[in-house]
């Protein structure tokens, strides 16, 4: 966590402070108010560039200056609380903004739905994967040792914790999906070329992150060229509380957002997680800032998600549910799929989330089609010990995986009913009896006709992994964020001189249409689209 100044060094100091200046001023109140109670980290905005003065003036108040930003007229300062008023009403201050703490905003080789769903793979085939163009990703950190993520730098500001990797996984599960690597495994980014690097501001509680860290890291993303940012947190308890707090718009950072704009960086942030909590039409923050692009959360039905925040704000969607994407390595699971009858044929499978892993040698046996996999469904065949192979559609993906445990069913595989691959979630870490999963797993609708194909055209035994590994499934608009700024580094990379409204029209002007026809609340312009973005 964020480390504060002890009051009894703020005591020594003004005492210091006041050794050296016997000339009484109007801030003599102030600055004895200063010497008891608690401190606090504030972001102080003047009316012109800070000098000498300036920082004296933060003295003045028994405050130490922390951190001087180079682009805008703001210092990160740390004061007592029981001045801060007065500090704001001084004599050439513009305002004193609150240090925020920021959250993440999302839950926790295949192609994942999302990935396929904007057909990025169309516009790689076009030459356009992201080549050259610098991805700043703004969160826990990025798992240097996972072998689909290469990270070219970055910056960390976790106290104590100069290293970029991630300790979390939040941050190492927006990197793969922005640009984890198409080397043939695991899983595939939208932007595979990009280069990514970790702006580290949340340790691995994903705690210690705030707005004096994310100024301070836009002004390193200027520094360093960043092309895209992507912020997959907000401000604030928004999602976090039963009633979301509507965070206003912070004076200092909206002055960071603006120079990182003008600096010609595009900048892409998730809506919010707290729809579901209640009637909350509006856009978190710093989403909803102008210069940001705010992205809400679909699923694989283009439906806007049941906890993505909407609003007047929203400029796009994209996928947020349900999405796999890269994870710490070992600390996530690897799938498995071989028809051992059929030479060991391997499919890409899926797994659900909150899905029991398997052991390591996995589960090898026979499997049956069980249709929609319901009670009547397993009352006309044997599943004990099997692995069941049901279609999407009726039943919820839970009631299918309750239903086969009940039936004595080893595993359970899903397959799909349209083209494609999919995410699902089990809803809870249990049952509703309280039991631990199935192992439950889904697979492509053309992979599971050919599984139908097999089991009834012979006996058909099957090899099933869900073993430690380097992926996970995760839904969040902190999923849906990274496709759009995935997508804005395609853009730049067919065009790298597009300006940041450029790039932002490109996004808007490309995306698939969803909802009432043009802009709506729900989706913005429409779902990202990476094929028609490079047209």
């Amino acid at each position: 966590m964020y480390r504060r100044h002890h009051s009894a060094v703020i005591l020594a100091m003004a005492l210091l402070l006041a050794g050296c200046d016997t000339t009484p001023t109007e801030y003599d109140s102030a600055r004895q108010g200063s010497l008891i109670g608690s401190t606090k980290t504030v972001l102080v905005g003047f009316e012109q560039t800070p000098g000498a003065a300036q920082l004296a003036l933060i003295a003045t108040f028994g405050g130490q200056v922390t951190h001087r930003y180079k682009y805008v007229p703001v210092v990160a300062a740390t004061i007592p609380a029981s001045v801060q008023a007065e500090l704001a009403a001084a004599p050439g201050v513009a305002y004193v903004s609150e240090n925020e703490t920021l959250y993440p905003l999302g839950s926790r080789q295949v192609t994942d739905w999302g990935v396929q769903k904007i057909e990025a793979a169309a516009a790689w085939s076009a030459g356009f994967k992201g080549q050259g163009i610098k991805v700043g990703i703004f969160d826990s950190g990025i798992d240097i040792d996972h072998p689909d993520l290469v990270v070219a730098g970055g910056l960390s500001l976790v106290d104590n914790d100069p290293s970029l990797d991630d300790c979390n996984g939040h941050g190492t599960h927006v990197a793969g999906i922005v640009a984890a690597r198409n080397n043939g495994h695991s899983t595939v980014g939208v932007s595979p070329n990009a280069q990514l690097y970790a702006m580290r501001l949340a340790d691995c509680a994903w705690a210690g992150g705030t707005v004096a860290k994310m100024m301070q890291l836009l002004e390193w993303a200027i520094d360093n060229g960043m092309d895209v940012v992507n912020m997959s947190f907000g401000f604030g308890l928004a999602g976090l509380v039963p009633t979301p707090t509507l965070i206003p718009p912070n004076e200092a950072a909206t002055a960071a957002f603006n120079a990182a704009y003008q600096a010609g960086i595009v900048l892409i942030a998730a809506s919010g997680n707290s729809a579901g909590t209640g009637n909350f039409p509006y856009v978190g923050y710093p989403a909803s800032h102008p210069n940001v692009i705010a992205v809400g959360a679909t699923d694989d039905a283009d439906n806007l998600s049941s906890f993505s925040q909407f609003g007047t704000d929203q400029e796009l969607a994209a996928p947020g549910v349900a999405n796999l994407s890269s994870y710490l390595v070992g600390q996530g699971l690897n799938t498995s799929l071989f028809v051992r009858t059929d030479n060991d044929r391997e499919i890409d499978a899926i797994p659900m989330e909150f899905s029991s892993q398997t052991s390591k040698k996995g589960i090898n046996v026979s499997a049956i089609y069980t249709n929609l996999g319901t009670p009547v469904d397993y009352a006309v065949q044997d599943c004990t010990g099997r692995i069941s192979v049901t279609l999407r559609g009726g039943p919820t993906f839970a009631q299918k995986a309750e239903w086969a445990r009940d039936a004595g069913c080893a595993a359970l595989i899903i397959h799909n009913n349209q083209p494609g691959t999919f995410n699902g979630t089990l809803g809870a870490a249990q049952d509703p009896q309280g039991r631990p999963w199935l192992p439950v797993a889904g697979i492509t609708l053309a992979d599971g006709l050919y599984l139908k194909d097999q089991i009834e055209s012979r006996p058909t035994t099957a090899g099933f992994f869900i073993v430690p590994g380097n992926l996970a499934v995760f839904s969040g608009t902190s999923m849906a964020s990274p496709h759009a700024a995935g997508v804005a580094a395609l853009i730049l990379s067919k065009n790298p001189a597009a300006t940041p409204d450029q790039v932002r029209q490109k996004l808007r002007d490309s995306a698939d249409d969803l909802g009432t026809p043009g802009w709506d609340p729900l989706f913005g312009y429409g779902r990202v689209n990476a094929r028609r973005a490079v047209q």
